[in-house]
């Protein structure tokens, strides 16, 4: 019973970053597709710890309707985003950019993606919070989409630009592996639980519904429940750790 006891602060201590009587807090980087409305997937995610009895996790949706890579770095890298991060101390970062990075006429070249991720990671890892720990950052593989590309029927919700859909598992998903690979980081595959459930989980070619959002938070949830939960799966997760 006491190892038992040992092995849970450990695995607590150095693998969930929780600290107790404070929350563990996730900032949740993105496009439209994290910042949708009610069913967006960091709200079903706060829900769902709640539910196992979690409650000292918080998601927070940092997602903006339209950004790049690019636009993200440039909001996290100058001095307003920097305020943002002193105000509380973030524990994990999640990032899921790219679609608008493939707009037709507006791309964005994948090694231009692969530098501008690579800074947009190193503001959060080299960014040390008020508790002396440091944001741990996780990259989502970019949702598919069933967006109009060029020489297909335009729909309204896109009469501002195509989008070039298949760079995202061709490119963009490939690149995103290898900087995880590179840097050690977790990888969140939101790419193939949503390309599994067809076309129609996009209620306009782009967007998931309340549906697809679900499809997302599930993905997210696999890869944070062991770290978050204490009581998941302990003794085996230490010991695979420690092996």
């Amino acid at each position: 019973m006491k190892m038992t006891f040992v092995y849970t602060c450990l695995f607590v201590l150095l693998f969930g970053g929780l600290v107790f009587g404070q929350d563990t807090v996730i900032y949740c980087i993105g496009d439209s597709i994290t910042l949708l409305a009610s069913h967006n997937y960091p709200a079903l995610l706060n829900r769902m710890f709640e539910a196992i009895g979690v409650e000292n996790v918080r998601f927070y949706n940092k997602g903006v309707s339209g950004d790049t890579v690019g636009d993200r770095l440039d909001a996290w890298s100058n001095a307003s985003g920097q305020r943002i991060l002193d105000l509380m101390d973030v524990h994990y970062v999640t990032i899921m950019l790219g679609t608008n990075d493939t707009r037709v006429g507006d791309e964005t070249p994948t090694n231009v993606y692969v530098e501008r991720m690579n800074s947009l990671i190193d503001v959060f890892v080299n960014h040390t919070n008020q508790d002396g720990t440091t944001p741990q950052v996780l990259l989502s593989l970019i949702p598919p989409h069933n967006s109009p590309q060029e020489g297909e029927p335009m729909v309204s919700q896109f009469a501002d630009a195509y989008i070039h859909r298949d760079r995202i598992p061709t490119e963009l998903n490939p690149a995103l592996e290898q900087i995880a690979e590179e840097r050690g980081l977790m990888i969140i595959d939101c790419y193939t639980p949503m390309k599994a459930a067809g076309p129609e989980i996009l209620i306009d070619g782009l967007h998931p519904g309340r549906e697809g959002s679900q499809i997302l938070a599930d993905a997210f949830f696999a890869v944070f429940e062991p770290l978050l939960n204490p009581f998941s799966n302990v003794e085996e997760t230490i010991y695979e750790a420690f092996q």
